[in-house]
Formats: structure tokens, sequence, C-alpha cells
């Protein structure tokens, strides 16, 4: 394994990631990167947790380098590209489609349209989805993590 350029990982837990991610201050990082399921919930997350980093004058959130192109690569080998299980939601007994352009800009332009599809579907592609060697660089699943200090 290769040394990872990240000091420290932190596993985000889902929901409460967003109200306790204010607490990273006191580590002063250089940098934070995401990483969270590709679905509408996930992607809501780190949205929210961009939000009160912000306020909170912490560094600006990034998706974690190359998860999330790796998470659709292990979609496609696992011959759902369009990923799985349903996450239909009721409004009133029809199906809430989430503004998929909206939701999607923050991540890298090459997953953008991938993910749209995803979740113009009402589907997800988790974590777990990538293949195991995409963690070899010290990426942790469900974890949103600090750069280097060396790479400020």
């Amino acid at each position: 394994m290769t040394t990872p350029p990240y000091d420290v990982v932190v596993f985000g837990g889902g929901n409460p990631f967003p109200s306790s991610v204010v607490r990273l201050a006191a580590l002063r990082p250089s940098g934070i990167a995401y990483a969270g399921d590709l679905d509408s919930d996930g992607l809501a997350i780190a949205t929210s947790a961009a939000a009160t980093m912000q306020k909170a004058g912490l560094p600006t959130l990034v998706p974690a380098p190359g998860l999330h192109a790796a998470m659709l690569a292990g979609a496609r080998t696992l011959a759902s590209p369009d990923g799985w299980l349903p996450c239909e939601k009721k409004a009133g007994g029809r199906r809430v489609i989430p503004d998929a352009h909206a939701m999607t800009r923050w991540l890298p332009d090459d997953v953008q349209e991938s993910v749209m599809r995803v979740l113009q579907l009402g589907r997800r592609i988790p974590r777990r989805s990538a293949q195991p060697r995409s963690y070899e660089d010290g990426v942790t699943r469900r974890a949103y993590v600090m750069k280097r200090a060396s790479s400020r």
C-alpha cells in the first residue's frame, strides 16, 4: 500500500454528519474530502455538511478524489450501471424525483451525467460498490477525510 494521502479518516455516520462536522475545527484541517452514497440522501448529506462547514469557517467540502467514479465503475462491473434498490419517496401518493441537476453539481464533471441518471431513476449506488482497491490509497468506506497537511 502506498502512503495514504490523508492524515485522519473520520466516519460520518450518514445523517448526523452535517451537524457533527463542526467538531473538525479543533483539528484545523487543510482540506476535507467526502465520500457518500450516490443517491438523493447521500448527496443531500454532502450539501448540508458543506453549508455547515462554510458557516463554521472550515475548508470547502470536496468529493473524495476518484472515489465516486470508482463507485460507478463498481456498479458497471456488477451489471447495475444505473444502481440498485429503487429509493422511491412518496408525497401524496406520487413519486418524488429529486432535482438531479442541482444535486449533482457538487460532484466532479466526469460523473455528473451518470449520477443524474441514477437519481432520476430513484436508485442508488452505495459507497461499498467501489472495488476494494479503490480504497487502497487511504480513503475508507463511509468516511470523510482530511487531506495531509503537506498538501497545503
